[in-house]
């Protein structure tokens, strides 16, 4: 389990067996019926927040999904802030059945970090990439520069990045989440080659979204 949903976790549990408790005493059918529908949501509590072991495929000039999710789209685009000039971007969404966990998409240096308040307009919102609550993280390594957004989404109202500039980082390792539905986008160099289409599944730590010249 993700130890930032410990505490949603926690009180969706408390909850629960509070409601269970109360409801012998009360026998109230209402109340009865509201207990199952707390356990309900205790589940997805717990399968929203759980963290599988993902396995690298150490693929050479490699850029990896920070995100489970839908490719969303794919395009070519201006990114301001260290490509400054034309880059593609891939955008993955994710629902709030996803694994939200986020994975570092290359191994580098945090060279760049900037957090920026914003709307919560839907994720699959062409606006959303820039109006909306974000984090802009830029890794560099002795080959390229990759820059990637969390993006917070209609549901989402908290982004957790535990990175921050100068970290040494690796491929595939986590590095925080967006609660309830988000998504992130991954800025290349225009040369990439992208290995995935629109509407395809990818798995954080594990998809390989394009491949560097």
């Amino acid at each position: 389990m993700a130890k930032e949903g410990y505490p949603i976790i926690f009180s969706v549990l408390i909850f629960s067996f509070a409601v269970t408790f109360l409801n012998p005493f009360i026998g109230s059918e209402l109340l009865a019926g509201f207990s199952i529908l707390c356990w309900i949501i205790f589940a997805w509590v717990l399968w929203f927040f759980r963290d599988p072991e993902r396995k690298n495929p150490n693929i050479p000039n490699s850029v990896i999904s920070p995100a489970d999710g839908i490719v969303l789209e794919i395009k070519e685009t201006e990114e301001p802030y260290l490509f400054k000039g034309k880059a593609k971007v891939v955008c993955v969404f994710m629902n709030v059945f996803n694994c939200h966990v986020n994975r570092v998409p290359i191994s580098g240096e945090v060279k760049f970090f900037k957090y920026l308040e914003g709307e919560f307009l839907a994720a699959w919102d062409d606006k959303a990439s820039e109006k909306n609550e974000q984090t802009i993280i830029g890794i560099r390594n002795e080959k390229t520069t990759i820059v990637f957004k969390q993006i917070a989404g209609l549901i989402a109202r908290r982004i957790i990045c535990r990175l921050k500039e100068g970290d040494k980082v690796s491929q595939s390792e986590r590095f925080g989440l967006i609660k309830f539905g988000s998504r992130v986008d991954v800025y290349f160099p225009v040369d990439a080659e992208i290995k995935v289409a629109c509407k395809q599944k990818v798995v954080a730590g594990e998809t390989v979204l394009g491949v560097l010249k």
